[in-house]
């Protein structure tokens, strides 16, 4: 009898974990279904069958050079060779594009250990410092954003959530990778306990990059804002909105942190809620906004599925 009920309780946990997991994706579609609702399914199909190809390209290797910049920024960590990282890098942008808080890009540190036969510890804490200096320059250029259009509009309270939220981030990596009591406290947080383990390997990882290299990152993050910009820039072109490359490089820190709100998959539903709210302030149509940011998926996405050659190579396994 006793078995029995270990069994049937066994079956009720990994059912309730399951449930869990796709909660984030379930009110994502919800929030999206309510914009719809809203806008006007009707009015976003329209304008997505206005899209100027040639401006949508563009939007892709603006995307594409985003990347190729970040790749760089992981050549400095990895002895592989430049394609290798990229492949392994694109693949967790694939992965991160579907789960909550983007927490997929770990598969990246997993790729690069398994090609250059290194402890995955080791590339997950130089992975974490590559994604602590990017938080950093994510900061500041939110409060340069929230600056910038103050001086024409009133921002939402919610938005300044997104900074304490992403300094919580910063200061959050910042003390796993540098501080002796980390470990202690990574054991005793669910979400994070995994991880308590590779902690020492983290660590001693971290303490071999230089701040040469360090400042190397910063300004290869800064590249990567300049051509985000410039993807929001050439979206705007294609969808036939008018926004200037200026308002398009401060409107894409006010998307961005929005997206790592680990409650749906990249902040779907989210994202396009507040960039709705904030083209409605700038005075554009109604469901602009919602359009604008599926298309800059969607054109984030045709670049990060050339990550799936890298499944080729890379026979996912438990990590070490």
């Amino acid at each position: 009898m006793s078995e029995k009920m270990g069994l049937h309780n066994n079956k009720f946990v990994i059912r309730m974990i399951s449930i869990k997991k796709i909660i984030p994706y379930i009110f994502g579609i919800f929030l999206l279904c309510i914009l719809f609702l809203y806008v006007g399914f009707e009015n976003i199909i329209d304008t997505i069958f206005q899209t100027n190809i040639f401006f949508f390209t563009l939007a892709a290797f603006s995307y594409l050079f985003v990347q190729l910049s970040a790749t760089l920024e992981l050549k400095l960590i990895s002895r592989l060779k430049f394609k290798k990282i990229f492949l392994s890098h694109q693949c967790g942008l694939l992965l991160s594009q579907i789960t909550p808080g983007r927490v997929g890009y770990v598969y990246t540190s997993y790729s690069i250990a398994k090609k250059e036969k290194r402890s995955f510890s080791e590339t997950l804490g130089l992975l974490a410092l590559i994604q602590c200096v990017m938080i950093g320059i994510k900061i500041l250029s939110l409060l340069i954003s929230i600056v910038f259009f103050s001086f024409y509009f009133q921002l939402p309270e919610y938005l300044f959530l997104s900074i304490l939220s992403s300094i919580f981030i910063f200061i959050l990596i910042f003390f796993i990778l540098y501080s002796k009591a980390s470990n202690k406290f990574l054991s005793k947080i669910p979400a994070l306990n995994r991880f308590a383990r590779y902690l020492d390997s983290m660590q001693k990882a971290v303490k071999t990059v230089s701040k040469n290299t360090i400042f190397k990152m910063v300004i290869l993050d800064l590249v990567g804002w300049f051509f985000f910009g410039l993807q929001f820039y050439f979206l705007s072109l294609s969808l036939n909105i008018n926004l200037s490359f200026v308002v398009c490089l401060m409107l894409h820190p006010l998307i961005s942190a929005v997206m790592f709100i680990p409650i749906s998959p990249t902040g779907l539903g989210l994202a396009e809620s507040e960039n709705e709210l904030i083209f409605s302030l700038m005075n554009l149509p109604i469901g602009t906004g919602v359009t604008f940011l599926l298309m800059f998926r969607l054109n984030s996405l045709i670049i990060d599925f050339i990550g799936l050659m890298d499944l080729k190579a890379i026979k996912i396994q438990a990590p070490h």
